[in-house]
């Protein structure tokens, strides 16, 4: 499911009539949605592809795979034709199983890179998609108004199922613009909808955009809290959002200018519609506008660093484990066993290992934890703990089996808090790389699941039709 807005925007305008209600997230400041302008050339008479643009798209997977950060996103591939689908399949074939280290860097995706075309992507979806319209300019300079399936009884609804396919950021190569697609020329409603989706993913425009007006009252106190808000240091922006429904007013994180840290809704026709979205898909949350105490509870990371793990020489096992547990606490019996273990230069887990950490037990705190126990020195520790520690250093990396149930609940409800409400898939799905997983594999999934059940029994996250948001008690 899509996760930023001005993903949803086109088709909420387009096909929709802009009555779905959309939330703007916390870095929707720059649109996900960008335009590469492609110098190439529709094979009209023969092979019916562009090169060009399947060259570039090529080039993109190829620099997201080498680059650490990218390749933690997956990757599909949205061809408007099955022959420019041929086309570059055949391209990112030769390009990345001839080459062991891309290879490699392709298998360990947590979802597999996707080639289709219109007609059989279907429900499909990845974090990027990446667009290669085909269609063109041909050799002599002239654009046919063939679109292949687009022009056939239902393109738009093609078009639709396409356009929605991207969680996280959209790329679209096209030798054409929006502007060279003449409608006096045909009366194809797929064709249509591909003329404003290219004005869109260009020049950001939503053709006969639907829009709420604001009375002149609440202009007015919109203005004077953004200008109170200025006046305390704080960067700004009013009327946030893609939809009918806006964030009257947004505050600029001051340590990251490309993320909003507060949204405020006035009591008017925006927040009339985001009150009739139903209680349980929102988080909003009423207060004075005199309460200045909001301003000094902005949403925080809870990420900390894991500790120093190289410890010095010490005599006697019991004195090893004191410290560990003193440095790692919260820590899991079975990392502790492993600690054990390798302070004794045994290459596993052995039931010796695991005597010693049975005796040490006995005068600490533990609590049973997903077919595990969690350590600490004492309760306080429990009760106290408010930070998660994603895996960064290699050697520090934890398995899920090795992460307290306490740092992945603390993880899954500020992304939660971050985004006032996200679906079920995608909440797991940002948690696990939050976590520094890379891939979020079966055990991944279980033990995000499991904790997610947790919170929303203990009334922490509320779930409805597959959304999850704070409880009203949060």
């Amino acid at each position: 499911m899509t996760l930023k807005e001005s993903l949803i925007a086109f088709s909420n305008n387009e096909y929709y009539g802009g009555e779905l209600i959309t939330f703007p997230s916390t870095d929707d400041q720059k649109t996900k949605v960008r335009f590469v302008k492609i110098n190439g050339v529709y094979e009209k008479g023969g092979k019916r592809c562009n090169r060009a643009e399947a060259d570039a798209i090529v080039k993109e997977v190829v620099k997201r795979l080498k680059n650490e950060t990218l390749r933690k996103d997956s990757i599909g591939i949205i061809a408007f034709s099955s022959t420019q689908q041929t086309l570059i399949e055949d391209l990112l074939y030769d390009t990345i199983e001839l080459d062991k280290e891309l290879t490699q860097y392709a298998d360990s995706m947590y979802e597999p890179i996707f080639v289709k075309n219109l007609e059989n992507v279907q429900g499909d979806e990845r974090d990027v998609i990446l667009f290669s319209i085909g269609y063109g300019p041909d050799s002599n300079g002239k654009i046919s108004m063939n679109f292949g399936p687009l022009n056939k009884i239902g393109g738009e609804r093609r078009l639709n199922v396409a356009v929605s396919r991207a969680r996280k950021e959209m790329i679209v190569y096209s030798t054409m613009t929006g502007s060279q697609i003449n409608l006096n020329n045909t009366k194809s409603k797929g064709v249509e909808g591909l003329k404003h989706f290219l004005d869109y993913a260009e020049k950001q425009i939503l053709f006969e955009a639907a829009r709420i007006n604001n009375t002149t009252e609440q202009l007015s106190i919109q203005r004077q809290i953004a200008n109170t808000l200025h006046s305390k240091g704080f960067e700004v922006k009013t009327e946030i959002g893609l939809s009918d429904f806006k964030i009257d007013i947004a505050v600029i994180d001051p340590r990251d200018n490309s993320n909003y840290i507060l949204g405020i809704l006035l009591d008017g026709e925006t927040y009339l519609v985001s009150e009739c979205t139903s209680n349980e898909q929102s988080s909003i949350k009423s207060f004075s506008v005199s309460s200045e105490e909001v301003l000094l509870n902005m949403p925080d990371t809870k990420a900390t660093d894991y500790p120093d793990i190289n410890y010095p020489y010490c005599d006697g096992i019991d004195s090893y484990i004191d410290m560990v547990v003193k440095n790692e606490q919260p820590i899991m019996y079975t990392l502790l066993c492993k600690r054990v273990a390798s302070h004794l230069n045994i290459s596993r887990v052995t039931s010796k290992s695991q005597y010693f950490v049975d005796m040490a037990m006995k005068k600490y705190h533990y609590i049973i934890d997903r077919d595990n126990k969690v350590i600490c020195e004492n309760i306080n520790v429990f009760n106290e703990w408010d930070k998660y520690r994603p895996n960064v250093e290699a050697s520090k990396r934890r398995p899920i089996e090795d992460i307290p149930s306490i740092e992945l609940e603390i993880v899954l409800i500020e992304i939660v808090k971050q985004n006032l409400s996200i679906p079920e898939d995608g909440l797991t799905l940002t948690a696990a790389k939050r976590m520094g997983f890379a891939r979020r594999g079966s055990n991944v999934d279980a033990a995000l699941n499991e904790v997610l059940s947790k919170l929303i029994e203990q009334n922490k996250l509320c779930k409805s039709d597959g959304i999850i948001t704070l409880s009203k008690q949060k």
